[in-house]
């Protein structure tokens, strides 16, 4: 492998960087939401500054690491670190929408003497936060999967 000074190649730093910007922004965020939990508006801006902000980081971190880093083609140890955490994140999609799916169903057959009266629940965009939710965390895991498997070889 085509190393530069820092140990780290270029795939490396870019995959620290996602995980680094993922594990900051968003629950930063969610945390500014908690205090105001019934504003849905805020929380869909706060989403999307957050998108934005992570799109403008990860550009100017890559140009950075682009200058600092040599570039160097994919190898077979690349490829099966990221198709392993890949796989794993598949998982997790798939029962993470699975189990928002039952969520969503199980609410509806929910008797209508039931005394939960919690309307943020209850709303139905509360699914999408849940599928937000799974993909968030799918996306951690495979992005601590592959720098593990970075480091570990």
């Amino acid at each position: 492998m085509n190393r530069t000074g820092t140990g780290a190649t270029f795939r490396e730093w870019s995959n620290l960087i996602s995980l680094t910007t993922t594990l900051v922004i968003y629950p930063v965020m969610l945390l500014r939401w908690a205090d105001h939990p019934h504003s849905r508006l805020d929380l869909a801006w706060l989403l999307f500054i957050g998108v934005v902000l992570q799109v403008v980081l990860a550009i100017l971190m890559h140009a950075l690491l682009a200058i600092f880093t040599k570039s160097e083609p994919d190898d077979e140890r690349v490829r099966a670190i990221e198709h392993r955490a890949a796989r794993v994140r598949g998982t997790l999609l798939a029962l993470g929408v699975f189990v928002t799916i039952a969520m969503t169903i199980l609410q509806e057959l929910r008797p209508a003497w039931s005394d939960s009266q919690n309307e943020l629940l209850e709303s139905p965009i509360i699914v999408g936060y849940a599928l937000f939710g799974v993909f968030y965390f799918a996306e951690v895991v495979r992005m601590t999967l592959v720098a593990v498997g970075y480091r570990g070889s």
